[in-house]
């Protein structure tokens, strides 16, 4: 069953509250997601795998788990900062730069657990295949339909 435009609106409402969560099933797993405390006066939602959220570093092209590159936020990182390469740019110059440092210019990416906005987590998972709402807040799948 495909989730309404109407459900992922309800969705959003939700998670852009304080306690906001919900949970999926996708490919045999269990997806819940959670508003938790980051610092002292910001909040991000933590997607949990099966219960379960690993903080270690995950390479998107190098991890076996499909899951993870499913749920997870691709988040895209330099190798040099832009500080870094202005002041390698200064002391070397342009060309000299890039024959000394070949990923001056290069970007890394690792796969988040968390979304800082409850948008731009359903932007990515309505483009999930084969996902079902089994609760929002606390309300469960059938009782949001009705």
């Amino acid at each position: 069953m495909s989730i309404s435009k109407e459900l992922w609106q309800q969705i959003e409402e939700e998670l852009k509250g304080i306690f906001g969560s919900a949970s999926f099933k996708l490919d045999g797993h269990e997806i819940s997601i959670e508003r938790r405390s980051k610092t002292e006066g910001m909040t991000v939602l933590c997607v949990f795998i099966d219960g379960k959220i690993e903080y270690k570093f995950i390479q998107p092209d190098k991890h076996p788990s499909e899951i993870h590159s499913k749920v997870w936020r691709t988040r895209k990182v330099s190798v040099y900062s832009p500080k870094e390469k202005q002041r390698i740019y200064k002391e070397f110059g342009k060309r000299k730069a890039k024959e000394y440092f070949p990923n001056l210019e290069k970007k890394g990416a690792y796969l988040d657990s968390t979304f800082n906005t409850a948008l731009s987590l359903v932007r990515q998972f309505k483009k999930l295949e084969g996902l079902e709402v089994v609760k929002v807040g606390v309300k469960t799948a059938e009782e949001l339909i009705a």
